[in-house]
C-alpha cells in the first residue's frame, strides 16, 4: 500500500489535475480522520466533477486534433499515396 501512496502523493502535491489522482484525497482524508466537514465533501464533489468533465473534453478533442491532423486533412491522401510503391509489394527489393 505505502509503494502506491507516495508517488500519488507526490502526483496531486504537484498540482496536477487529474480526476484519478483526485480521487486519493478522499481516502487520504479518512485515513488521516479530518473527513467529518460537510463542506469538505461539497467541494470534492465539485472539484472531480470538474475535473473529470475537463478531463472527458480536453482528452477527446486532443485525441481527434492529433486523429485530423495525421490523417483527415486535405494533404494526407497525397502523402500517403507518394509514399507508397505502386508496382510490386517488394518493389526495390534485389533479387539474387
Amino acid at each position: 500500500m505505502l509503494a502506491i501512496v507516495f508517488p500519488i502523493t507526490a502526483f496531486v502535491t504537484m498540482g496536477f489535475e487529474h480526476s484519478i489522482a483526485n480521487l486519493f484525497f478522499l481516502p487520504y482524508a479518512l485515513a488521516l480522520a479530518g473527513f467529518g466537514d460537510a463542506q469538505l465533501l461539497v467541494g470534492s464533489v465539485r472539484n472531480l466533477l470538474a475535473v473529470t468533465v475537463g478531463n472527458i473534453l480536453g482528452g477527446s478533442v486532443l485525441v481527434a486534433g492529433v486523429y485530423w491532423l495525421a490523417y483527415l486533412h486535405p494533404g494526407a491522401e497525397a502523402m500517403t499515396s507518394e509514399a507508397l510503391p505502386r508496382d510490386t509489394p517488394d518493389a526495390g527489393l534485389e533479387r539474387h
